[in-house]
């Protein structure tokens, strides 16, 4: 989940290749800067499968042992650190301060901030509320895809069942209460889901019949039913049932069905959409965007072309005005996007 409102990371298609474009503290992307300025490139020491990147926090996979790497990004690049474990990690999901990640057994480990629950651990009077190690998640087995919100989590079990944990302001958990969870609850079923992406607060789930499911915060209409309060359980978003992905923002939200035309709905104060308007509360198709990758951020959108030129919608620092949607005319630019299809299917094979 894209929390980080000063931070977009891209990883190359090679592996090898770390992009990322970067607000400072009191600047946003301006609109007469050149993007190339803005954008940052290094060569990694190590080839990755995949990058996720969160509040402060960019941690990636190595492609030839499934270790894990974490990055401190800004203005330079630091040194990646790895993080111990003795595990061969397959995915990770970067939250607000904390992450998951899954490994090649199936099993869940979560590190970082516990402050309500959103590692998944339990809850014990005298333990910390930030745990720097791997801590694996004994209660859960058997996961094909993990997604970490703000301070919430949903991970998804080979079944197609759905279970949460964290924080719960709005509904986000899916359990129909208020309140945190510390340790992981199964979610009523409402079909086979194939897909889940957490929000800020909200999140997305296909299922197995190209139906979405939103729950959670509906305060920028980000849950797509065209009504304006939260939503404490899945609620099906009347739209046509040939939908193959599903992404979540910060408080906006994005589906792209079977033909490769994608649907926006949520807010869209800095044009995170590149439409005009600033809400849309049902999902209005993107023409501009047909067959294009889609990268949400918490302010921000990130648009890759079938010829590999990024767009960028939005903005970089949640405390100005400015918007930036020009295209960087970079044609060896290949972002390696993960079809979570696949990385469904690799996660259970």
């Amino acid at each position: 989940m894209p929390v980080n409102s000063q931070l977009a990371v891209l990883l190359g298609a090679d592996g090898e290749t770390l992009t990322w474009l970067c607000a400072s503290n009191n600047k946003g992307l301006a609109e007469e800067e050149p993007v190339p300025d803005l954008a940052s490139q290094v060569v990694l020491q190590r080839k990755m499968s995949s990058v996720s990147a969160g509040e402060g926090l960019c941690i990636g996979i190595a492609s030839d042992d499934g270790s894990l790497w974490s990055w401190e990004l800004g203005r330079e690049c630091k040194i990646p650190t790895q993080i111990p474990s003795v595990q061969n990690f397959v995915q990770v999901s970067v939250g607000g301060l904390f992450f998951l990640a899954l490994d090649k057994d199936k099993s869940v480990w979560s590190y970082g901030k516990n402050d309500t629950g959103q590692l998944g651990i339990g809850y014990d009077r005298g333990k910390p509320n930030y745990y720097p190690t791997l801590t694996k998640i004994s209660s859960l087995s058997n996961i094909s895809q993990i997604s970490a919100g703000h301070s919430h989590s949903i991970v998804l079990d080979c079944n197609g069942d759905m279970w949460s944990f964290g924080r719960c302001l709005y509904g986000e958990l899916g359990l129909g209460q208020i309140g945190p969870k510390w340790s992981p609850c199964k979610i009523e079923r409402v079909g086979e889901i194939v897909q889940v992406s957490c929000g800020y607060f909200s999140n997305l789930a296909l299922d197995a019949l190209g139906q979405v499911w939103s729950f959670g915060s509906n305060s920028s209409g980000q849950l797509g039913d065209g009504s304006r309060p939260d939503q404490l359980v899945p609620q099906k978003i009347i739209t046509q049932e040939n939908i193959i992905q599903v992404y979540c923002g910060g408080w906006t939200s994005y589906i792209v069905d079977a033909d490769h035309r994608v649907f926006v709905f949520g807010e869209s104060t800095y044009r995170e959409f590149g439409l005009d308007g600033n809400r849309f509360e049902t999902p209005t198709e993107q023409e501009s965007w047909f067959n294009n990758t889609i990268i949400p951020g918490a302010y921000h959108t990130l648009v890759v072309d079938e010829e590999g030129n990024l767009f960028f919608h939005g903005v970089l620092f949640e405390n100005t005005s400015i918007t930036f949607h020009k295209p960087r005319n970079q044609q060896d630019l290949k972002v390696a996007v993960r079809n979570n299809r696949q990385l469904v299917k690799r996660a259970t094979t």
